[in-house]
């Protein structure tokens, strides 16, 4: 039984070295040809909750769907749980859970704020 348990522990150990995302020089071009994200470096450690803030048409909505694999990226690199964006996107999708807010959603606002969802979230 003490094997499991180190096994376990090793496992949990090694997934929390992860980073839970990372992108390198991310760029994403608009069919205009407008940038939406000019080369966003970022790191995210796993076990950690993650915000996005900033005005209206900064990116954040395009970052969120390129790491979710609903977009892909021009150009640039993206891992997500240690997988390479360009060549897992399905394994990916099977290992996260995305929670959309937008005009294409359910609202939810009813009986879910902010509060109550980080809340939610912090318990998970």
């Amino acid at each position: 039984m003490r094997e499991k348990t180190d096994k376990a522990d090793s496992l949990l150990e090694t997934l929390s070295s992860l980073l839970a995302i990372q992108t390198s020089k991310l760029p994403k071009k608009c069919g205009d040809g407008a940038l939406a994200l000019h080369d966003v470096d970022v790191e995210v450690p796993s076990r950690t909750v993650f915000t996005l803030l900033g005005p209206n048409a900064a990116g954040k909505t395009a970052f969120l769907r390129i790491i979710s694999t609903q977009l892909y990226p021009t150009s640039g690199s993206v891992t997500v749980i240690g997988l390479d964006l360009s060549k897992a996107s399905g394994a990916i999708r099977k290992r996260i859970a995305n929670r959309s807010a937008g005009p294409d959603s359910v609202d939810h606002s009813h009986s879910l704020t902010n509060k109550v969802g980080m809340n939610t979230l912090g318990r998970v």
